[in-house]
């Protein structure tokens, strides 16, 4: 039986993104776009790659019941609405859902086995490069050494998620190696292991 919804968790720089667009290149997998309190990123679109709200803003949908799950990440909210979940779902694709442990354990709360967990990571040593490259991305475009206080707290989140996150929890699967070189297959075989095929 094919699951409600598939969850990516793992620490940052792991291939999350990557491997969301590539599922949702198939006709199976939809993406639902997150709500998030920070600022927009070069080259972001509302709508597209995030719902750009005010903390504010993200409060009141979260008190006034209409999020399915939250977490706080680097000061700023980030979630999804139920009914952004419920659309996707009736699309009649499978939504694919970016989480921290915390949205993780929100899901199974409420979806358990109809939910369907991938953890997503590379070796530490390449998970730091792809930190590094994109730090000096950004450098390019913010000077403000409140930045690099940023990012020092976001390396020290990322060796923590990869030290604990993959063992946090009993994934359906783990993937160590979400590489260029092994891309294709990997994705492949998940397909099949998501479908049941």
């Amino acid at each position: 039986m094919k699951p409600k919804l598939v969850s990516l968790t793992g620490p940052s720089c792991g291939g999350k993104t990557s491997l969301l667009g590539d599922l949702c290149k198939t006709d199976l997998f939809c993406k639902v776009v997150s709500f998030t309190s920070r600022e927009p990123r070069e080259g972001e679109v509302e709508g597209i790659d995030y719902h750009f709200k005010t903390a504010t803003e993200c409060q009141d949908l979260i008190v006034s019941g209409r999020v399915q799950e939250y977490s706080m990440y680097g000061g700023h909210y980030y979630g999804r609405e139920k009914q952004a979940i419920a659309r996707a779902m009736d699309s009649g694709k499978i939504p694919v859902l970016i989480l921290d442990v915390d949205g993780l354990k929100l899901i199974r709360q409420q979806y358990a086995s109809e939910a369907f967990s991938v953890y997503v990571s590379v070796p530490l040593e390449e998970l730091m490069d792809r930190f590094l490259r994109r730090f000096k991305e950004q450098c390019l475009y913010h000077e403000d050494i409140t930045d690099i206080k940023y990012y020092v707290k976001r390396l020290q989140s990322l060796l923590f998620e990869h030290a604990n996150w993959e063992t946090a929890y009993k994934y359906n699967k783990v993937i160590n190696n979400f590489t260029y070189s092994y891309r294709r297959d990997i994705i492949q075989s998940l397909i099949s292991e998501i479908i049941g095929k």
